[in-house]
């Protein structure tokens, strides 16, 4: 049999017969150096991230008739495989023809009957689309064209142009199989050269995608120009940056770096070269030079100062870097994010698309044994089925793997498994071997010249190869693989294939066919992902996993604000004949955000005229410039007649607050239908996929900058943070771990986690809420709303009085927390003025569920006596002596007590431990207020108010809180009449160092190495949480702080 592996289609690494010449060997070197680092050459490096050529200038990506650059020179390997090529399209009844400068050899988006070799001249591959042509790449002799037809069936992807003088042969692909299939190991030698020029068109097209996404992506900084191209290259050998990344900006600076809560005290003054991936620092002290490098990967938001001009902080996980940029401040924030942005979106897709890699092999994921034997279904990719999709249907050649061949290949494949971090391949390193992941992740990782640390470039997952090109040339690892996660992986030597081959003639030619079918069917993909990317302005093909659907979006006050910017930017740059199509858009999308406000309106006056507004301009004003032509006549009939029924007076509230759904239901649709898409391939659509990836990552101690212990307890500290990637203050709670096993007894972990599950499941405006909740081996850390403004002990202990209108607001709030918290079947058990906060838009907020507890429909008391004695239900004091449970009453009554409280600066009842305690009356401000609160003083539990059969809508029902619409008292829309007032305080000690040592403890502990029975006894697995509304909180707390390219 032939020597298959390694004899053909290799460029560097074989030795030719011939000498080259000086003047060759550097034209050659030339050429690489163009091409990147010879990783771009080799599967081993990722399509979306192997580095590339230099973009093209803008007259040829307009004209495919582009001055072509000196072909490389070839290997004595790369002729003989050649001319082994031509003898097979002559033999093959190919028939020799002549193109002149221009002709058109293959068309873009039609059938290919036929297959070409090049004799002579040189060939332009051009992508056509709607904004012009952009050239691929240039073949010239020795290559084939028409090769992705015949192995794919499809449509030809971009056409073929000669350049100048061309002579090829062609050969109809259905000769051409008939001549192959009768000599089966011929057709194993032209599938490999097929499969190797096929791998190399990969890396073309991949650093051409690159190079767009940079030019598309990284805007142009004025000062960039300054420096010539041998200091740019000067700096990135400084540094350690690749070649491939482009410089966006220069900016004098002054740094000053923050770990910990430690910020230095000295500030360091030099340059900051803004790369596309990077942000560096040439930081300068008299005649020495210091570099600091931060991966725009690692940066999670940059905020600006609101205090000081021209000040932002870089915040990263553990650490910030203040800059103060003097000239160009507003040009650099910019600059920044729109490449902390690319970068992000980039890994984001990248994740995506793996994800998605793994939900298609969802059967692939718990894989447990350990015998090649139980990994069968990795490798069966490689066999032909019966049912295969469509493309295989179409094929003009028919030569699929077969079972048989499977059993071979299991026969001489090795199983190896490797340790998270372990390599399996070090770049450079001599290999022939082919790989495919059966568990884990692999990382692929280049070495770039001046740094220290390898650059990731990609991953692969389960069911995925590398190693191709490798295989097929016999030469050396052009990147590092190690293992990202414990993997296990098969592979197949080169050596082993070619002692197969020599038993089996029949199996070269169809595992060759399957090599190129695999590397033609990536290369079809990467092409229509560049044509879509010119089409839509996208750089890929955006993965299911990462599509967020339209009613998601428009529920979320985030996404709102993200498409309402991009809207107004399309509208910007319109054309003039795409306009008014995007007026209508916008005024859409702007009633749908109406519509959904004016649910929420609290006046009914108000409500009926903001109904009348709406109908008028969007729904029924024939002459209005905003109207909805697309919403259907009956649903325009429907608000109308009810329009009518409100201004009458006859359509109750919460129907009013329902009358534009119809017309929303149909907004949305018509969003989804018109620009969705377009929207989806934007760089807008990057910061949703960003807030969308935030809100499944459980932070750590890195992710916050302590300020200040605000309080102290038995178990812990409550210290006062800042979230890094938004600038968002919370109390930050931190517990012992040891210190609660000690206090709590054994059942210490069941007993904090209840609070901690509590806390997760209620999330209202009225209560200090949960956000995040993680741990590490010593600590337990929960992070909540922070809430400055004191609580209301200050207005019974003190003679300070709330006025009757704050009482009112406070009790109807008060109401609305406690009926939102029984609903979620939670006694709360522990009301009292010193557990209710006031924030600073003057609302109430509840905290410390310590005493909390969960009831069920077939479980719904109580019996244990919790809580602090004078706020107290009977029920609940007596419950043990006389045996009798206690459920919701409990809690209404303790309303009660509270409205006394308020009102009269005491407590209602004396002899509280008396059979008949001493009830003190006094003087009321209304005669409602006094009936509401002796309703919920009632001893007996089963007549007071609230605890009948209409539950909480007795109290909410009473006519002290006549006018109260209580469906949107939880919306916040009304002036609070608290605002403004403070209570008192929480005891705080604002010791800064005392925080810094506490965080320094955590992080300690971190990165402490924990053994297994330590994790065992002291983990508490249901503890980490992230609040669903945290990370849409964040960022609308945050947009006018955080730096936006948008």
């Amino acid at each position: 049999a032939p020597h298959f592996m390694g004899a053909s289609g290799s460029k560097s690494k074989g030795k030719s017969s011939s000498p080259k010449s000086k003047r060759a060997e550097k034209q050659s070197k030339r050429q690489e150096d163009k091409m990147g680092c010879a990783a771009s050459k080799d599967a081993l490096s990722e399509p979306q991230a192997s580095p590339s050529p230099p973009a093209p200038t803008p007259s040829n990506a307009a004209s495919p008739h582009v001055q072509p650059s000196s072909p490389p020179v070839r290997s004595a390997n790369d002729k003989r495989a050649e001319q082994f090529v031509e003898s097979i399209f002559a033999g093959g009844g190919g028939i020799e023809k002549t193109l002149n400068a221009g002709d058109k050899l293959i068309e873009q988006g039609v059938d290919a009957e036929k297959m070409f070799f090049i004799k002579e001249g040189q060939v332009d591959l051009v992508l056509r689309g709607d904004d012009g042509d952009v050239q691929l790449a240039t073949r010239g002799p020795g290559s084939v064209l028409g090769e992705l037809s015949m192995l794919l069936g499809l449509k030809t992807s971009s056409a073929a142009v000669a350049v100048g003088k061309v002579v090829v042969i062609e050969v109809f692909q259905d000769t051409l199989v008939k001549l192959l299939e009768e000599q089966a190991l011929k057709a194993g030698q032209l599938f490999k050269v097929i499969a190797t020029y096929t791998s190399e068109r990969i890396s073309e097209i991949s650093g051409k995608m690159r190079a767009n996404v940079v030019q598309s992506q990284a805007p142009t900084a004025k000062s960039a120009p300054t420096l010539s191209p041998t200091d740019i290259s000067k700096q990135r050998q400084v540094f350690g940056i690749s070649s491939d990344q482009k410089l966006i900006g220069v900016y004098s600076c002054s740094v000053r770096r923050e770990q910990n809560a430690v910020k230095e005290s000295n500030a360091h003054f030099g340059d900051m070269y803004i790369f596309e991936g990077s942000l560096c620092f040439d930081l300068k002290m008299f005649a020495f030079h210091k570099q600091m490098v931060l991966d725009a990967t690692e940066i999670v938001s940059f905020l600006k100062s609101a205090e000081e001009p021209g000040v932002v902080e870089v915040q990263s996980k553990g650490q910030s870097v203040e800059l103060t940029i003097p000239d160009g401040f507003d040009e650099a924030i910019l600059v920044m994010e729109a490449c902390r942005l690319r970068a992000k979106a980039l890994k984001i897709q990248q994740d995506g698309m793996a994800a998605d890699a793994r939900s298609s092999r969802s059967s692939n994921t718990n894989v447990s044994a350990d015998t090649l034997d139980d990994f069968h279904h990795m490798v069966e990719p490689m066999v032909g089925r019966e049912d295969e999709n469509v493309l295989s249907k179409k094929r003009t050649v028919n030569l699929q793997l077969k079972e048989e061949d499977w059993h071979a290949f299991l026969g001489v494949a090795t199983q190896r498994k490797f340790k998270k971090g372990e390599y399996l391949l070090k770049e450079g390193q001599a290999t022939a071997t082919l790989f495919q992941v059966v568990r884990g992740t692999l990382r692929i990782e280049l070495q770039l010249q001046g740094q220290a640390t390898a650059v990731v470039v990609g991953y692969r997952g389960v069911g995925e190869m590398l190693g191709e090109t490798s295989l097929l040339k016999e030469g050396r690892a052009t990147a590092s693989v190690a293992a990202d996660s414990d993997t296990t992986v098969l592979c197949i030597e080169g050596r082993s294939l070619e002692q197969l081959f020599s038993t089996n003639p029949g199996l070269p030619s169809r595992f060759f066919f399957f090599l190129a079918s695999y590397q033609a069917e990536r290369l079809y993909k990467l092409t229509e992902s560049f044509a879509s990317s010119k089409k839509h302005g996208t750089t890929v093909a955006l993965p299911m996993s990462l599509r967020v659907p339209i009613g998601t979006c428009m529920t979320n006050q985030a996404y709102i604000g993200i498409i309402r910017k991009w809207l107004k930017k399309e509208l910007e740059e319109a054309v003039e004949a795409k306009r008014n199509e995007l007026v209508a858009t916008l005024h859409a999308f702007d009633f749908y955000v109406y519509a959904q406000d004016y649910k929420d309106i609290p006046e009914p006056e108000q409500l009926a005229a903001e109904a009348q507004m709406l109908a008028s301009k969007y729904i029924s004003g024939r002459t209005s410039m905003c109207l909805l032509t697309f919403v259907d006549t009956p649903v325009v009939d429907t608000i109308s007649a009810q329009l009518d029924q409100l201004k009458g007076g006859s359509l109750p509230t919460s129907d009013a607050r329902q009358i534009f759904k119809p017309a929303q239901a149909a907004v949305l649709s018509h969003l989804d239908h018109t620009i969705y898409e377009q929207f989806l391939g934007s760089s807008h659509y990057r910061y949703i996929l960003e807030l969308k990836a935030k809100e499944s990552v459980i932070p750590s101690l890195d992710d916050f900058k302590v300020q200040r212990v605000m309080g102290e307890g038995g178990f812990g500290q409550v210290i006062e943070v800042i979230k890094r990637d938004c600038g968002t203050h919370y109390a930050m709670k931190v517990m012992q771990k040891e210190m609660m096993k000690q206090n709590l007894g054994s059942s210490w972990r069941k007993k904090i986690a209840s609070e901690q599950h509590l806390m997760s499941v209620l999330q209202h405006p009225f209560l200090v809420n949960l956000k995040y909740a993680f741990q590490n081996p010593d600590f337990l850390i929960l992070v909540m709303d922070i809430v400055q403004y004191g609580d209301l002990s200050e207005f019974v202990l003190t003679k300070k009085r709330l006025t009757p209108d704050q009482v009112k607001w406070a009790l109807m709030e008060v109401v609305e927390v406690m009926s939102y918290i029984h609903g979620q079947s939670i006694l709360y058990r522990d009301l009292k003025p010193e557990n209710l906060l006031i924030d600073g838009d003057g609302h109430v907020r509840l905290i410390d569920m310590g005493l909390a507890a969960r009831i069920t429909d077939k479980a719904p008391y109580r019996s244990s006596r919790v809580g602090t004695d004078c706020y107290m239900a009977p029920e609940v004091r007596w419950s043990r002596r006389r045996r009798t449970p206690y459920g919701k009453s409990a809690d209404w009554y303790t309303v009660g007590v509270l409205l006394y409280e308020f009102t009269h600066g005491a407590l209602p009842y004396s002899a509280r431990d008396t059979e008949n305690p001493i009830y003190r009356g006094g003087t009321w401000p209304s005669h409602t207020c006094q009936t509401c609160a002796e309703g919920l003083l009632t001893q007996d539990h089963k007549s007071r108010l609230g605890c009948g059969s209409g539950g909480d809508a007795e109290i909410k029902a009473h006519p002290y809180f006549a006018g109260v619409d209580w469906e949107i008292v939880s919306a916040c829309k009304i002036s609070s009449p608290m605002k403004g007032v403070k209570g008192m305080p929480k005891k705080k000690k604002d010791k800064e160092m005392q925080a810094q040592r506490t965080a320094g403890d955590i992080a300690d502990a971190d990165r402490a190495e924990v053994d297994d029975m330590h994790q065992q006894e002291y983990n508490i697995d249901s503890w980490n949480f992230v609040s669903p509304t945290a990370v849409t909180e964040e960022y609308m707390e945050s947009v006018y702080q955080c730096v936006s390219s948008i």
